[in-house]
């Protein structure tokens, strides 16, 4: 037993009736010191077991974000298609958790081990982030070099806020990336932005706007030069020139 923890306390969250009580009491009362003692309480001793409780606690969310995490790293392909719909859930409970978790996901993923498996599960989480109608792209390309180019930025957000290709913002793109000084290929190398591709080239029955006579140009351009750039990465790790599919 800590010892800033009282006696009768420990006796009540033994069970579990009184636990439910107090996190429902810490839901309806989240500014109450003594409900969020108790939930931190009960977090410590392993039975943080509802997270809309937890992601009221940035220091209970950690926690919680810790251990799920690793569950899913450590557990294989199968387990992270179980888990990992329950994971965005949680991740997805509000802004502030969103941020933080794809926040600290974005520095994990630079790491050699299990960096690229970090890496997925935050695009994972950010597909599931747009299928309940959240618009993360703003939080998606800050936590990315987007910072660095504005216009690319603007473009890049703009698509992905309204969940379609523009013209205009392709052309920028582009001509951005067909430049003798082109961005990083990792600004444009977002599993939402790519699908978007995706669905206006191959899918059965979209067309590509007429009125716009070159845009095949940049749509198959920008493609060529996130296949390209992986594969001469892989190889070299030398800069690139760009490609343009004619």
């Amino acid at each position: 037993m800590d010892f800033n923890t009282p006696a009768w306390l420990e006796q009540m969250i033994a069970h579990t009736t009184w636990r439910d009580l107090f996190y429902k009491l810490a839901e309806a009362h989240p500014d109450c010191l003594m409900l969020n003692f108790t939930v931190k309480t009960q977090d410590t001793r392993g039975r943080s077991r509802l997270w809309s409780t937890a992601c009221q606690q940035l220091e209970v969310f950690s926690r919680v974000l810790r251990t799920s995490l690793s569950t899913l790293l450590d557990g294989g392909e199968e387990n992270l298609e179980k888990n990992l719909p329950e994971f965005a859930k949680m991740v997805c409970h509000g802004e502030h958790t969103y941020l933080f978790a794809q926040a600290m996901m974005s520095i994990l993923a630079q790491e050699e081990q299990g960096g690229s498996a970090v890496r997925r599960i935050g695009q994972e989480v950010q597909k599931s982030a747009h299928e309940r109608g959240h618009d993360a792209s703003q939080i998606t390309l800050a936590l990315g070099t987007a910072a660095a180019y504005p216009r690319a930025c603007q473009a890049l957000g703009a698509m992905l806020s309204k969940g379609a290709l523009n013209p205009a913002d392709i052309t920028v793109l582009f001509k951005m990336f067909s430049s003798m000084d082109p961005p990083p290929v990792e600004l444009i190398r977002v599993p939402a932005f790519l699908d978007l591709f995706m669905q206006s080239l191959f899918k059965p029955g979209s067309k590509i706007n007429q009125d716009h006579k070159t845009q095949v140009h940049p749509h198959s351009g920008l493609r060529c030069q996130c296949r390209r750039n992986v594969e001469e990465e892989q190889e070299t790790h030398c800069k690139s020139n760009f490609i343009m599919i004619n």
